[in-house]
């Protein structure tokens, strides 16, 4: 990696400031920034200082202005004429540089030895960012060497492909739905059971037509429920549960043949294609009165055990 160079223009405010930013700059030199100001070439000063910081702000990548009240008064050429001639110069070379470059990156950068400098930073660098450096033996430079150094604290991951919302949404939107069907379905099984059985019938029988395939035969299901509940162990028609009943007087009907009391092979081989041995609670069925509910079977009654797996009725 090339290393980047630096050149760092200050005010000679005291000697304490003096040996601060000529800290400074040793520090960033043991970070592995060339970083360069007139201390290092004093024993041997160049034959023209104009020349000279011409020359090192013109081959650096970065020029750090250690702003203060002072620096900023020379700056701006505020200052008693003959004093601060090389900040004069400097900002000269800067303000002019700013003004006609086309090139968008970030040459010059204000730093403050403290926060509250930042209210002296000169016009013309306001409008970047600035960094504040702290003192000898209270550096605050991990900020300033990141961008000096090209090295981003956070650094962005790499573009995924476009994310199908619309997909996302529907989905999102057809969840809902389910769960609010869900919800009426509850809703209706409460009132049936409070009483309000007319209502909670109606609106089971509603979502069995109505309603998506899924949420059809959970209604069924629980309408087989209410149904059981009522009558599920009632004898009628000579003795048979009212499901065994519906089952029986389905199989007569697509045989043709009058059967006898008791269940039909045809629902016996039904059961036994199910696993199950007998007519449960919440396998009741749901006349359609004409209608083929929801497409949920050719006949007028179905079990909600046929319900659910999605087949013929029993």
């Amino acid at each position: 990696m090339e290393l980047v160079r630096v050149f760092i223009s200050y005010s000679h405010d005291s000697i304490e400031h003096r040996q601060n930013v000529s800290d400074f700059a040793q520090q960033l030199r043991r970070a592995g920034i060339d970083a360069m100001v007139d201390h290092f070439v004093e024993s041997e000063p160049p034959l023209s200082w104009p020349l000279w910081m011409n020359k090192q702000i013109d081959e650096s990548e970065f020029v750090l202005v250690v702003v203060t009240e002072i620096y900023t008064r020379r700056f701006m050429h505020r200052e008693t004429p003959g004093r601060g001639l090389g900040v004069r110069w400097e900002g000269a070379i800067i303000t002019s540089e700013l003004y006609h470059t086309s090139s968008d990156r970030v040459k010059f950068i204000p730093v403050v030895v403290d926060s509250a400098d930042s209210m002296h930073i000169p016009s013309p660098l306001r409008l970047t960012i600035w960094y504040e450096i702290g003192t000898i033996g209270h550096r605050k430079l991990e900020p300033l060497l990141r961008h000096l150094l090209h090295q981003p604290a956070v650094v962005p991951e790499p573009v995924a492909p476009v994310m199908d919302l619309s997909s996302k949404q529907v989905s999102a939107e057809s969840a809902g739905a389910r769960e609010s069907l869900r919800l009426r379905i509850e809703a209706a099984m409460t009132r049936a059971r409070t009483g309000d059985r007319d209502s909670a019938t109606a609106e089971l029988e509603q979502l069995i037509d109505d309603a998506p395939k899924e949420i059809g035969a959970l209604a069924a299901y629980n309408l087989g429920l209410l149904c059981q509940e009522e009558d599920a162990y009632s004898q009628i028609n000579h003795g048979l549960p009212t499901c065994d009943r519906i089952a029986a007087g389905l199989a007569g009907s697509r045989s043709g043949e009058e059967q006898p009391p008791g269940r039909s092979p045809e629902y016996e081989r039904a059961l036994r294609s199910r696993g199950s041995s007998s007519c449960r609670p919440g396998m009741a069925a749901t006349h359609s009165r004409g209608r083929n509910p929801a497409g949920l079977g050719k006949i007028g009654w179905q079990c909600t055990t046929c319900v659910s797996a999605g087949v013929d009725p029993c």
